[in-house]
């Protein structure tokens, strides 16, 4: 990944972690508009950068097959997460 694409998939990890938190109905605690994280948020990007690996990737925009996979992934698991926490507060 290109240091473009690197910057792109933590935004797009962002973008749809929010997304998930809105459409599921979390508010902020302290002033209860739509929450876009907690204080404990964290990204953590894994890239091999191997020099001969045959694709480079230069973005990882939502409009990238890269970026879609990411956003995808990252909206599922923060759902379930999310999903599984109010599951165990009952």
């Amino acid at each position: 990944m290109t240091d473009a694409a690197l910057v792109n998939a933590v935004i797009t990890a962002t973008e749809a972690k929010t997304a998930a938190l809105q459409d599921l109905g979390v508010l902020d605690a302290e002033n209860g508009l739509a929450a876009t994280g907690t204080t404990t948020d964290a990204v953590v990007l894994g890239a091999s950068q191997r020099a001969d690996w045959p694709l480079l990737h230069a973005y990882a925009g939502t409009a990238t097959d890269l970026g879609g996979t990411i956003g995808r992934l990252v909206y599922a698991a923060v759902s379930e997460s999310l999903r599984a926490a109010a599951g165990e507060r009952r």
